[in-house]
């Protein structure tokens, strides 16, 4: 096999494992707030779980990456273009059955 034929992606950001909440409700969807920020679920790998800020529709591209292998958890270093919601996090702790402050994410 080629090597040019191989895209390796690096996702170089902050690490935030031990700064971050994963709260699970009901329904088993979990969410992630750093610094009063709420990310939803995005998308999976085989690698990792990726988060996206809930104004992504906003234009927002703040993300969190959790690495699987390793139980990481990085953001990238592009900042949010709105203020924290404080409301959010209220509302998702009414909804809550498992809240996680330390990282270890289990899906």
């Amino acid at each position: 096999m080629s090597n040019k034929n191989f895209l390796h992606i690096v996702f170089v950001g902050i690490d935030v494992t031990n700064d971050i909440e994963l709260i699970t409700n009901s329904s088993n969807r979990s969410v992630i707030f750093y610094e009063g920020h709420k990310y939803l679920k995005s998308g999976e790998s085989k690698s990792s779980f990726q988060y996206r800020c809930c104004n992504y529709m906003k234009r927002c591209k703040s993300r969190i990456i959790f690495n699987r292998t390793n139980e990481t958890a990085c953001k990238n270093e592009i900042g949010h273009n709105h203020e924290v919601d404080h409301t959010s996090y209220q509302t998702s702790l009414k909804s809550a059955v498992n809240i996680n402050h330390f990282g270890k994410f289990k899906d």
